[in-house]
């Protein structure tokens, strides 16, 4: 890994720890106990991070001083990171993007408007616990109508993932998820109706980390874990780029516009780091906008979330996912030209 890229994904993959220690705390528990009895040393460090993070971390959270535990700047972070990373690393078997889109083919769900188009098209991500069928005819119903096809990145099905192993980063890492990004939108420019030069990339919680690994992947054009090469113009065609619950570390270098939309009260991420990604890259000022609601929490653009959004607290807002769906309409019509 070149060190450019090494520095990046640092950043983003120690807040993506902090991320998931908070929001899957109660399978990690499980899912670390399982892996120390099998001799995992990952699971020690786990297990003893997870407890002391919890037992001392929070209070440091509330005060949101630079040294506080979400920060991920810190040695443990560090480690944890390189622990995690090389494991993924070393489990992964690298594949080209055809043989990632062979596995992925045969679950992709494509929506389309009405008419003949071409269409500019939308690829969705969902989070770590995969996709609510409410939640994607949702965004389905709201693209379509405005004339934009929607494909929904199914990263599980098939594989013999569950979602509690995502969310403990065991299986299908966002390192790893960029291949099936990279090869979701190679798909699309296969197809007929699709605009090729009007695509959107729009995630939600570990499926905007996922996003987000894939632009600094692109910016140092390197090969992501689990593809063996990063292709030429992977990221052609990508206009807009659309973040809901992402944590915001390390810049990237891309000609596209990035909106990120969180809450106040998200649980898991706080929109500060966001403010402050935003004042540390002023280079980026007219390609990366923030929307941040107040007191809106994680996944607030649910209006049947999931029962694990439902037991962490998620609370739907239609007020602040209406304000996110007019910024959305306006950069259609501003950066593609749709007219809306």
């Amino acid at each position: 890994m070149s060190n450019e890229l090494s520095v990046r994904l640092r950043g983003v993959g120690n807040a993506l720890i902090c991320f998931f220690l908070l929001i899957t705390y109660p399978c990690f528990v499980i899912t670390i106990l399982r892996s120390t009895m099998y001799g995992s040393k990952i699971g020690v460090i786990l297990f003893f991070l997870c407890n002391c993070y919890f037992g001392y971390g929070l209070g440091s959270i509330d005060s949101h001083t630079e040294n506080n535990a979400y920060t991920a700047n810190s040695e443990t972070a560090n480690f944890l990171y390189e622990q995690l990373f090389q494991k993924a690393r070393l489990s992964a078997v690298n594949k080209t993007v055809q043989e990632r889109l062979t596995e992925l083919l045969p679950y992709f769900r494509i929506y389309r408007p009405a008419g003949v188009g071409p269409f500019p098209v939308v690829i969705f991500v969902p989070g770590c616990t995969g996709t609510t069928f409410s939640h994607e005819m949702d965004w389905v119903h709201f693209y379509n109508y405005y004339g934009v096809a929607l494909l929904v990145l199914d990263s599980y099905s098939g594989r013999n993932v569950t979602w509690e192993a995502v969310c403990a980063l065991d299986l299908m890492t966002p390192w790893e998820q960029v291949g099936d990004i990279i090869a979701a939108l190679a798909y699309v420019r296969t197809l007929k109706f699709i605009d090729v030069d009007k695509i959107i990339l729009n995630g939600f919680s570990q499926g905007a980390i996922s996003i987000w690994f894939t632009l600094i992947y692109g910016t140092v054009s390197q090969a992501p874990i689990g593809l063996n090469e990063w292709p030429l113009l992977a990221l052609n065609g990508v206009k807009l780029v659309y973040l809901f619950y992402a944590s915001c570390y390390n810049s990237w270098d891309q000609d596209i516009l990035v909106t990120s939309f969180i809450g106040t009260a998200d649980q898991y991420v706080d929109y500060r780091e966001c403010e402050q990604f935003s004042v540390n890259n002023p280079a980026l000022k007219e390609r990366y906008h923030l929307s941040v609601f107040e007191n809106s929490t994680h996944t607030f653009d649910h209006f049947s979330p999931n029962s694990q959004n439902v037991e962490a607290g998620s609370l739907f807002d239609p007020e602040a996912t209406a304000a996110a769906r007019r910024i959305i309409l306006h950069q259609l019509s501003r950066v593609l030209q749709t007219g809306y």
